[in-house]
C-alpha cells in the first residue's frame, strides 16, 4: 500500500502532465510487468509510468540541449571533379 503523501504527489503529478499524451496505460504496465513476473498495484503502475514519462523527457532535453552546443561536422566537400576511370575505360 502507498503512502498517503505517495498518493497526492501522484494525483498532483497527474493534473500537471495532463497535457501530454501517454499511449502506455497503468492497466497495459501492470499487464506486461505481469507477464514478465513482477506483480505491481495499478497505484504503483501509475506512479512508474509517471517517472519513466520524467525520465524520458529529461533524457531528449539534455540529449537537445548536447546537440545544439557541439554543431555536427559536415561532410568534406570534394574539390576534385575530375571523374577517375580505369586505365581500360574509354569516354
Amino acid at each position: 500500500m502507498l503512502p498517503i503523501l505517495a498518493v497526492q504527489k501522484y494525483i498532483t503529478m497527474q493534473v500537471y502532465y495532463k497535457k501530454e499524451k501517454r499511449t502506455l496505460t497503468p492497466l497495459k504496465a501492470q499487464q506486461i510487468l505481469a507477464k514478465h513476473g513482477t506483480i505491481i498495484s495499478l497505484e504503483n503502475a501509475a506512479i512508474m509510468l509517471d517517472f519513466l514519462y520524467k525520465l524520458s523527457n529529461l533524457s531528449v532535453s539534455e540529449a537537445l540541449k548536447r546537440a545544439k552546443k557541439t554543431p555536427v561536422a559536415a561532410p568534406p566537400i570534394n574539390t576534385n571533379n575530375k571523374i577517375k576511370r580505369r586505365k581500360n575505360e574509354s569516354c
